[in-house]
């Protein structure tokens, strides 16, 4: 049967359209944008009106497009009726008619009328929880069959892609600094996440009260993503362990490698760990440190060492050692503790560096703990000149004098 001029005329406009619509969408890893995209390059060229309905996880969202141009809302996937959630939910197949169960269901959840003659094109989504159905309206004839795989792999990139970036979000969350007073201490912290496309990697910073001592912890976890964010989250609570464990900082070392190498991850971690013990005017200050950046002692008078005992990374070595060093704090003495997205920040003058950071800290002899990493972290910004970097994490802990005493 030979097709009319309409019918090839048609054709014609849904491919071009379909083009459009793959370029546009190429790459869209955000729901909301993706499903306002869609509609937009499908009325009017392949459609004359098109909803895109995405359910996930507990909510449900909605682009839609017609002559009147285009609208989205967002609605609670509880606050839906049972029957609603049933329909979107159970569609699946290929492109057909609404029924009028299904029909009754989804017009009030449509920003748009889609006529009597709308159909349904229930798209195939591997993300487990997740359904989604484009809404048509399609007087003009049939839906193209490449609709479906085209939208279907898009929708579904942008559904796994949100969840991961979410649980992502959410672990990183949970072990960023939050450090809280310190009685007798000057303590402050400051956490800087990367420039990568999802801000997640895997930088902590803890403290570990035992009896009268306090230990303080700051890690890194190479990578970024979810498995990094999780394996975080499992040094930060073996070193949290071994701190109720042990008051030897080397010893902590010791029992959170042995917990990363029982969980044989592929991941690694660095560490540094200080104990400190307060006394009569004095701070009794022991670190191990896990192949990390060194520490930065800072006395009162602007004179800085760096403090490098040697010690393996945790998880990576079958046998590895570690060893301490101890220092008496004094009034206005400072420690400062960081990860290596401090030093190695790029900007168009090379690395930031240890050699600028000591300069840098320095200038700083007499300045409570907060406005040590507050400047610091500007002058690492300020070296970056808008370039990329890593995360960064900074914790000083100031004996404070009769000057700074209490200065937050």
């Amino acid at each position: 049967m030979l097709e009319t001029p309409q019918e090839t005329s048609r054709q014609v406009r849904s491919g071009v359209g379909l083009l459009d619509l793959a370029t546009a969408t190429a790459g869209v890893l955000n729901v909301r944008r993706l499903a306002l995209t869609t509609v937009r390059h499908l009325v009017p060229a392949v459609s004359p009106a098109a909803a895109l309905v995405v359910l996930d996880e507990g909510a449900v969202h909605v682009a839609a497009a017609d002559a009147h141009g285009r609208r989205e809302c967002d609605q609670a996937l509880r606050r839906l009726d049972g029957p609603v959630r049933a329909a979107l939910s159970g569609l699946s197949g290929t492109a057909r008619v609404l029924t009028p169960i299904e029909r009754a269901a989804v017009d009030g959840l449509l920003p748009i009328d889609l006529g009597e003659h709308a159909q349904v094109l229930p798209l195939r989504l591997t993300a487990d929880g997740a359904a989604a159905g484009l809404l048509l309206e399609v007087d003009a004839g049939p839906l193209d069959p490449r609709l479906q795989p085209l939208l279907s792999g898009h929708v579904d990139a942008a559904v796994r892609y949100g969840r991961r970036t979410r649980l992502a979000s959410l672990l990183s969350e949970a072990y960023r600094p939050r450090l809280g007073d310190v009685a007798g201490l000057d303590v402050a912290s400051r956490y800087r996440p990367s420039r990568e496309e999802d801000g997640i990697g895997g930088d902590f910073v803890d403290l570990v009260h035992r009896g009268d001592d306090l230990t303080v912890v700051v890690g890194d976890v190479n990578g970024h993503g979810v498995e990094p964010a999780i394996v975080t989250g499992q040094v930060r609570q073996a070193l949290r362990a071994a701190g109720q464990l042990s008051p030897k900082p080397d010893r902590q070392m010791a029992l959170a490698d042995l917990v990363m190498r029982k969980e044989n991850t592929s991941r690694y971690a660095t560490a540094v760990a200080a104990r400190l013990t307060l006394g009569d005017g004095a701070v009794r200050m022991t670190l191990a440190r896990a192949g990390h950046p060194p520490a930065l002692l800072m006395r009162a008078d602007g004179e800085v060492e760096a403090l490098h005992p040697r010690g393996a990374m945790l998880g990576a070595l079958p046998s590895p050692t570690w060893r301490t060093v101890s220092r008496t704090m004094r009034p206005g003495d400072v420690l400062l503790l960081y990860t290596d997205g401090v030093t190695d920040a790029r900007g168009p003058r090379g690395f930031f560096g240890l050699g600028r950071l000591i300069d840098s800290l320095r200038g700083f002899a007499g300045v409570p703990a907060e406005g040590i990493v507050a400047r610091v972290e500007e002058r690492v910004v300020e070296h970056l000149h808008g370039g990329a970097h890593d995360d960064i994490a900074l914790v000083a802990v100031r004996v404070p004098d009769d000057a700074t005493a209490g200065a937050p």
